[in-house]
């Protein structure tokens, strides 16, 4: 309210419905502190006079207002899923064919009142006396709204008249039910194609599904480059004994793992966790623990991913590596990681037809400060597609405007050497009537006029051929149209 200002803000249903849930809240908890205080206290008044009558109306009535009060907050509350379901355009439809038919179905409301409100009447005075549903206005039109869905009692109204019962009967059921019910049935139907048409050929603005597909998406990315540093990091344990003495030095583990593109802290972090000592030297015990420690946490990390794969589905699942197939990390000449827990071959790395591999974890490229690599972040296989399909749109879209610039410039260069014509044209026509000195003033002026006639049928010639429908090929244009020859005199 503070940012679009009260009367903005009051033009929207839902923000109206707000308002009525707060004032009703706040009313219902002021009622429920009182009722509760009363409560408390008529109770210690009547246990101390246990033979006084204890009046409980008032709670009463405040406890049916609360009820009411609740029963309201219920229903807009319950109203509002139609606000917070309106991103899917199927959810929306109620509401749009509503909106959309709402004149028509003011005009109809309009027109069945009149009639309802007729039969009403002539209920009344025709049975008023003789029929206890039909003995007043309010009771007639609920019987006759009863008489709608099918609950009604014909044999009264028989009773009552044996003529005007049935013919009351059956002019109502084929005015209001036939006939406008019917009419208010096509209004909604129409109006509902209309809207399901629209809907049809509109994107969705939220997609529940994709986003919570795409939440499991970028869940399982992160478990992918979860798996991949550790993996990196037990590949780093072998290659970081460089001297193959069976002990790993601080200085040689923080050298091999700032290659691989750690920072010092998770370097550090890391190395304490396992140097039990404290001699800044991991042994072939703490190197087997670390090991151990980094493979658990690795087969927890491949669980996880399973998990997720399962509740996204074998066709939903995201282009992302299987779970048993480790992802390595390139470095330097090295192609092919190394199977350090289990001891195995090396092997490459395959990829199912189904699920190609996606790059999500970090991997290595040279060119980094001081010859040392730098991690940097792959792009994925959807990304990768998205951003093919824009880089095709907007080629398409450039590929439009130069041709729609061509064809301007053509026209620019085709006005240039029309204008060069005409200069060249003026003055062949002045340098024949200046030449001209023997003839008397109107053979120039016939001369000049023929020069300029058979000139401008030529242009005329000229542009209907080179640009059809244009403004100098189209009648009334050329300068001998009427009052030429007086504006040349």
């Amino acid at each position: 309210m503070k940012n679009v200002g009260v009367k903005s803000y009051f033009t929207e249903f839902w923000n109206w419905a707000d308002v009525v849930v707060l004032l009703t809240a706040v009313a219902c908890i002021c009622i429920n502190f009182y009722r509760t205080f009363q409560v408390e206290k008529i109770l210690e008044s009547l246990l101390a006079a246990p033979d006084e009558f204890a009046n409980f109306e008032k709670l009463a009535a405040l406890q049916m207002n609360f009820n009411y009060g609740v029963a309201m907050i219920a229903f807009f509350s319950w109203g509002k899923l139609f606000k917070y379901i309106s991103f899917n355009k199927t959810m929306t439809q109620l509401t749009e064919t509503i909106s959309q038919s709402r004149k028509d179905l003011i005009s109809f409301l309009l027109m069945f009142f009149i009639v309802f409100f007729a039969f009403a009447q002539v209920g009344f005075l025709f049975f008023g006396t003789q029929v206890y549903d039909y003995r007043s206005i309010g009771n007639v039109c609920i019987t006759q709204l009863r008489i709608i869905l099918g609950d009604f009692n014909f044999y009264e109204l028989e009773a009552a008249h044996p003529a005007l019962g049935p013919l009351y009967f059956i002019l109502y059921i084929v005015f209001v039910f036939l006939i406008l019910f019917n009419m208010f049935l096509a209004i909604i139907n129409d109006t509902y194609s209309s809207v399901k048409e629209e809907s049809q050929n509109s994107a969705n603005e939220f997609e529940v599904m994709d986003f919570f597909r795409g939440q499991y998406n970028k869940m399982l990315q992160k478990l992918n480059i979860k798996r991949d540093r550790i993996a990196d990091i037990q590949s780093a344990i072998v290659a970081a004994d460089a001297n193959n003495d069976s002990q790993i030095e601080y200085d040689e583990w923080k050298e091999e793992l700032m290659a691989r593109g750690y920072n010092e802290n998770e370097i550090e972090e890391a190395f304490k966790k396992f140097d039990l000592d404290g001699n800044r030297i991991l042994d072939a015990n703490e190197q087997a623990q670390m090991l151990k420690a980094l493979e658990d946490e690795k087969n927890a990390v491949d669980k996880d991913i399973g998990q997720v794969e399962n509740k996204l589905g074998v066709n939903d699942r995201p282009t992302t590596s299987r779970p048993e197939t480790r992802s390595k990390t390139s470095r330097g000449a090295r192609g092919r990681r190394r199977a350090i827990a289990a001891g195995e071959e090396e092997r490459p790395e395959t990829a199912t037809p189904g699920r190609q591999k996606t790059a999500v974890g970090q991997r290595r490229s040279g060119g980094g400060d001081g010859g040392k690599p730098r991690v940097i972040s792959e792009v994925g296989y959807q990304e990768f597609t998205q951003l093919s399909r824009r880089v095709d749109r907007m080629e398409h879209s450039i590929g439009s405007i130069v041709s729609k610039i061509d064809t301007v410039l053509v026209k620019l260069e085709g006005m240039e050497k029309a204008k060069l014509r005409r200069r060249e044209t003026m003055a062949a026509l002045l340098d024949s009537i200046a030449l001209a000195d023997d003839a008397t003033e109107e053979a120039k002026r016939a001369k000049m006029e023929a020069l300029v006639r058979d000139e401008l049928e030529r242009w005329d010639s000229e542009s209907a051929v080179s640009r059809p429908g244009s403004a100098v090929s189209r009648p009334g244009t050329s300068l001998s149209r009427p009052g030429t020859r007086g504006s040349l005199r």
